[in-house]
């Protein structure tokens, strides 16, 4: 045993909401790292089925991984995580896990200043959480100014990757992220994740439209070249990912409309009518995206509601062939 894993382990670890999020974190403490539960792992979940009904209190370093549902304008509703942090006694690490807007660790920081709050985004696929949690392509752990002190013991106690924050870059420069850096980058990630899937349809129509013209074209043959360039990669452009197209899933829906919720809400609060403007010309971009998914999956016979619940039987159940 090493000297850091067993300066890990004199940590308590708090888990509050153990799902997709939720339980990678549980696996890697409890079966990656030896921690044991009812001494130094806690984990809570409000599931009865789950049965893990642990005094979170007791932990040093509580992670945060509850749901963040939409509210009915499509922003991010946030009341869990409030009531969640606002049930945590004493002083403690809290990491925030789920998704959540940007401004909200520090708004939590100043509103609970007896805790130390970071934002750890998640980057997993749900069909293969637990592997992207073992080999994340990035691990970033932002900070609030008072937590600052804090990011690198959280960062050290989770799995490494080529790209890490906060971390040494060199001997004169050291890399770090804000908590709304984090929670930024989270949003950014999961909004292109979306932009991505729409554009590749969109070129999917347009070679299907040349095809029936007679030209020889194929979109499969031109997803491989493009695809082949390191500066797009080939993410997110096979059009028939999860037996349909267009974007869905628990995550790019919810966060793109939350996304554009928050973008309005900038707009009406910046002073600078140039700055107005442009976020409202992104806004009207994201719009049209949003419209051009919902036709593509209604031609389909299916909804963004069908897509969101990532049940297969029920999408190929309902799926027609675009015509």
């Amino acid at each position: 045993m090493t000297e850091r894993s067993e300066m890990d382990r004199n940590l308590t670890i708090g888990i509050i909401g153990v799902g997709m999020v939720g339980e990678p974190i549980r696996r890697w403490f409890e079966e990656k790292k030896g921690y044991k539960r009812d001494e130094n792992l806690r984990c809570y979940d409000t599931d009865p089925t789950k049965g893990y009904f642990d005094d979170y209190n007791l932990a040093d370093i509580i992670f945060v991984s509850v749901p963040t549902p939409p509210n009915p304008d499509g922003s991010c509703n946030t009341s869990i995580v409030e009531s969640v942090v606002g049930s945590i006694r004493g002083e403690k690490i809290i990491v925030i896990k789920s998704t959540v807007p940007e401004g909200t660790t520090e708004d939590l920081q100043k509103r609970f200043p007896q805790h130390k709050f970071l934002f750890n985004p998640e980057f997993l696929t749900e069909s293969q959480a637990w592997e992207d949690f073992l080999k994340p392509v990035r691990q970033i752990v932002g900070y609030t100014e008072k937590s600052r002190d804090v990011a690198m013991t959280v960062l050290n106690l989770l799995p490494m990757s080529y790209y890490q924050s906060p971390w040494m870059v060199s001997t004169y420069e050291v890399r770090g992220h804000t908590a709304t850096d984090a929670e930024t980058i989270k949003y950014m990630s999961n909004v292109i994740g979306a932009v991505t899937v729409g554009l590749s349809n969109m070129f999917k129509d347009k070679c299907d439209g040349l095809k029936s013209l007679g030209y020889n074209v194929d979109y499969e043959r031109v997803r491989d070249a493009i695809g082949a360039d390191p500066r797009i990669g080939p993410a997110w452009k096979d059009v028939l990912h999860g037996s349909y197209r267009g974007y869905g899933g628990f995550c790019f829906p919810k966060d793109l409309n939350a996304h554009m919720a928050t973008t309005r809400k900038l707009s009406d609060s910046v002073s600078s009518f140039t700055y107005r403007k442009l976020l409202n010309k992104a806004n009207d971009f994201f719009l049209s995206l949003w419209a051009y998914n919902k036709y593509l999956l209604a031609v389909q016979n299916l909804t963004i509601e069908d897509v969101s619940k990532h049940d297969k039987e029920i999408i190929l159940a309902k799926r027609k062939n675009i015509e």
